[in-house]
C-alpha cells in the first residue's frame, strides 16, 4: 500500500478514536453506561459541554496545522508559523481591549477577529512601502514590525489593567484554552475554519508551485502574488477563527508539518492533509491533559509547549529530517 494512503487511514483511526475516547472517558466527571442509557444529567453535560470543546480542538489542530504548511511553503521558510504575519498578535490586542472594556465573550471574540484581520491589512499595506529585498522578505520584516506593534499594545493594556479582575483574565486568555468554547462558538466559526482548510487543499498544488520562488512560477502560468495573496487569507481566516475564542496558539503551526514531511514528502497536495489529521491529534491530545491532569485547568500553551519544544529539539539536531 501507498505510504502516503497508510498514513493517512492511521491518522483518520488515530483521531476517531481519540475523539471517542476523550468524549466518553477523559474528564473528571465519571460517566457510566447507565448514565448514557437514561439519558442523565451527567449525559446531557458531557455532550454539551465536552463536545464541542473536543470537536473544536480538533478543528483549530487541523487548520494550524494546515495553515503551518502553507507558510512555510509560500514564504520558502521552514520556521515561519501561522502568527508570522501578525495575526495572532492583533487578534489578542483585540481581545485584551474587549476584556478591559467589556464583560461579554461576544465582544471578546468579534474584537480579537476583527483586529486579527486588521493586523493582516496593516502588514499587506506596510510590505508595499518597503523597498527591501522580494516581496516575501518584505511580508516577512512587515510582520515582524506589526507583531512587535501589537505586542507593545498588549502590555499596555495590561499596564492600566485593574490587577484584580481584568489583568488574570487578560493573562489566562493570552495562555490558550478551549475551556470557553461551546456549540455556539463552535456553529459560528467552525465554517470558516473548516472552508479555509478546504480551499488552502485545493490550492495545494499553486503552493507547490509558489514554493520554487516567483520567477518559476510565472514561467508555469501562476501569478505569484494572486496565489499567495490567496493562500494568506484563507490561512488568515481560520488562525483568527481560532485566536478569537481560544486565546494565541503557538508551536503546532510550526512543528506539525515538519514531523509530516519526512513521512510523505514535500509535496503540499499529501503535506497538507497530513498536516490537518496530526495537527488535531497533537491539539486533542493536549487539551485533554489540560483538563485533566490536575483539578484546576492548565492553559493550553503550556501543555503544547511540553510536548512540541521536545520534538523540535530532535528535528533540529537531526533526529527528523524534514523535506523541502
Amino acid at each position: 500500500m501507498n505510504r502516503f494512503i497508510a498514513f493517512t487511514l492511521l491518522l483518520v483511526t488515530a483521531n476517531i478514536l481519540l475523539i471517542l475516547l476523550s468524549l466518553l472517558f477523559v474528564g473528571r466527571l465519571p460517566i457510566g453506561l447507565s448514565d448514557w442509557i437514561t439519558w442523565s444529567w451527567k449525559a446531557r453535560l458531557v455532550f454539551e459541554v465536552r463536545l464541542p470543546r473536543i470537536l473544536y480542538a480538533s478543528l483549530a489542530g487541523a487548520a494550524l496545522g494546515v495553515t503551518g504548511s502553507v507558510m512555510q511553503s509560500i514564504f520558502r521558510n521552514p520556521l515561519a508559523s501561522p502568527d508570522i504575519l501578525g495575526v495572532s498578535s492583533g487578534s489578542a490586542f483585540g481581545a485584551s481591549l474587549g476584556i478591559l472594556f467589556y464583560t461579554s465573550a461576544i465582544y471578546v471574540e468579534g474584537l480579537s477577529f476583527l483586529m486579527g484581520l486588521i493586523s493582516l491589512m496593516a502588514t499587506i499595506s506596510l510590505s508595499r512601502i518597503f523597498r527591501y529585498g522580494d516581496e516575501v522578505l518584505r511580508l516577512i520584516l512587515s510582520g515582524i514590525a506589526i507583531s512587535a506593534l501589537f505586542n507593545a499594545g498588549v502590555g499596555y493594556v495590561k499596564y492600566v489593567a485593574d490587577p484584580y479582575s481584568k489583568l488574570p483574565q487578560i493573562t489566562f486568555w493570552l495562555l490558550g484554552s478551549f475551556g470557553g468554547v461551546g456549540f455556539s462558538e463552535f456553529y459560528l466559526f467552525s465554517p470558516l475554519i473548516l472552508s479555509s482548510i478546504l480551499i488552502l487543499s485545493l490550492l495545494s498544488w499553486r503552493i507547490n508551485v509558489l514554493s520554487f520562488g516567483d520567477e518559476i512560477a510565472r514561467s508555469l502560468g501562476i501569478n505569484p502574488r494572486f496565489n499567495r495573496f490567496l493562500s494568506i487569507i484563507f490561512s488568515v481566516l481560520s488562525v483568527s477563527s481560532i485566536v478569537c475564542v481560544t486565546g494565541v496558539i503557538g508551536w503546532l503551526g510550526l512543528i506539525t508539518p515538519h514531523l509530516v514531511r519526512p513521512i510523505v514528502g514535500a509535496d503540499n497536495r499529501k503535506v497538507i492533509i497530513s498536516s490537518a489529521l496530526l495537527g488535531s491529534i497533537l491539539s486533542i491530545i493536549s487539551d485533554d491533559i489540560s483538563r485533566s491532569l490536575i483539578e484546576a485547568e492548565i492553559p493550553f500553551n503550556i501543555i503544547v509547549s511540553f510536548i512540541s519544544i521536545p520534538l523540535f529539539i530532535l528535528i533540529l539536531r537531526g533526529g527528523v529530517k524534514s523535506e523541502r
